[in-house]
């Protein structure tokens, strides 16, 4: 969700006489051996909220722009509130699908068939617990849900259920329309 650690990949050195100077190549760790900074902040930054999810921004940017759920809820649910009932006949969804891992070429593989921080199984619900729209093998990064018909609601509940990983669920944006 934005944040990557980088190694020195390699150092070009051009031919002196082509005007071009040294320079080094910093790129983030490929999967599976890739891996991210680990430290401790007390006390803790509140980077991960809810309020992310509706602040206009779809990536990371100079921040995460993401909700992150707690790693340690197993049913991790997301909840958005009107304090007017609402017309809602589109849902348009943004996972987090590792903006940080580089859209290399097919001539590179990839080690596994599905980004493992993508929501795999979700479930979006009304305010009074109706199912409006249920997914079991998400892989894509933007959904666009079309209700078969608007629903009237003052709350809609995102039920994260599983991840093709082991990575907790994220969340960039959730937008909603009238049709």
């Amino acid at each position: 969700s934005g944040l990557v650690s980088v190694h020195h990949h390699r150092t070009q050195e051009p031919p002196e006489d082509i005007g071009v100077e040294t320079f080094e190549c910093w790129s983030p760790g490929r999967r599976p051996a890739g891996r991210n900074l680990a430290l401790r902040i007390e006390p803790p930054l509140a980077l991960f909220g809810a309020d992310q999810v509706v602040n206009g921004l779809s990536r990371p940017t100079a921040g995460p722009n993401a909700w992150v759920a707690d790693p340690a809820d197993t049913r991790p649910a997301l909840t958005l509130t009107w304090g007017e009932p609402q017309v809602i006949g589109r849902v348009e969804l943004t996972f987090d699908c590792d903006w940080d891992h580089a859209m290399e070429s097919v001539l590179m593989g990839h080690p596994e068939r599905a980004m493992p921080f993508c929501v795999r199984h979700y479930r979006l619900l009304d305010g009074a617990g109706n199912l409006l729209h249920e997914c079991r093998d998400n892989y894509q990064t933007r959904r666009s849900i079309r209700l078969p018909r608007p629903v009237t609601t003052s709350a809609l509940v995102l039920e994260c259920l599983s991840t093709w990983g082991a990575a907790p669920a994220a969340l960039f944006e959730l937008r909603c329309y009238h049709a």
